[in-house]
């Protein structure tokens, strides 16, 4: 792995339902900290050897030690890039799988993002009919809309070196041809 795994000592969670402003939270105001290295929605690490599953609920049971050792390499190689800095990632799926998440992280820092219901639906369907509050990607001028935002995705999703680390990681990829497939969907119904 190359660097100490004390790099993901205590690393910042961010959880929330979609929509609940963990981006706003997470990617616009917490990631400014200058030693904070911020991942936006790694769900492909935490779903290692779990992606054909059709839903995001994880068990501590299925934190094996290889499932765990790829996820905290998958990290620490992030971190290698962020040297001296605080992990924080946010990903809305680990509050279905949160014993996993402590199983892998147990002395993780939880930031759970909690919003009315009801604005989270209404956020929701803004989004989806294209009207929405756009998503702020680290990095980029904001807002990203249209064929700009559908690039940042398909780029974020064509970068098998992260995502590709061993044979199960390969096997793995097909299991995300469908998510791609709905978001290209979106796009293609506005």
């Amino acid at each position: 792995m190359g660097r100490d795994l004390d790099s993901l000592k205590a690393p910042i969670i961010v959880l929330g339902a979609a929509r609940s402003g963990t981006t706003l939270l997470a990617g616009t105001i917490l990631s400014r900290h200058p030693r904070v290295a911020y991942l936006a929605e790694p769900s492909y690490i935490w779903r290692y050897g779990h992606a054909y599953r059709n839903h995001d609920v994880l068990l501590p049971q299925d934190a094996t030690p290889p499932i765990k050792k790829s996820i905290r390499g998958q990290f620490a190689r992030f971190m290698e890039q962020h040297p001296g800095c605080r992990f924080m990632e946010k990903t809305p799926g680990n509050c279905f799988r949160m014993p996993f998440v402590l199983e892998v992280f147990p002395d993780a820092r939880i930031v759970h993002v909690l919003r009315d219901g009801r604005d989270v639906i209404v956020s929701a369907a803004q989004d989806w009919a294209g009207r929405g509050v756009p998503r702020h990607y680290p990095g980029q001028p904001p807002p990203a809309r249209g064929i700009r935002l559908l690039g940042l995705i398909l780029r974020e999703q064509a970068r098998l070196r992260d995502r590709v680390t061993d044979l199960r990681s390969l096997l793995e990829l097909p299991a995300y041809a469908s998510r791609l497939l709905g978001v290209l969907g979106r796009f293609a119904l506005h």
